[in-house]
């Protein structure tokens, strides 16, 4: 594939309507990338396992495991 093959591929991509949503989607502002921490997997495990745990301080009990769908 020569230089000019391979810049018109990149250009089709960005074009792609299935690109471009993916790029408007990822780009949309969460309380993670507005606190910095959108590439922290170990603050958000941290955060995930407190939210799940029903012994937690956040008082929830059970609730927000009962959010999640039931996979067999």
């Amino acid at each position: 594939m020569n230089r000019q093959e391979a810049n018109r591929q990149i250009l089709d991509m960005y074009n792609d309507s299935t690109y471009q949503e993916l790029k408007a989607y990822y780009e949309k502002t969460t309380i993670f990338n507005v606190l910095g921490v959108e590439r922290s997997e170990t603050r958000h495990s941290a955060f995930l396992c407190w939210l799940l745990n029903a012994n937690a301080s956040h008082g929830l009990g059970e609730e927000p495991m009962k959010k999640f769908p039931y996979i067999p």
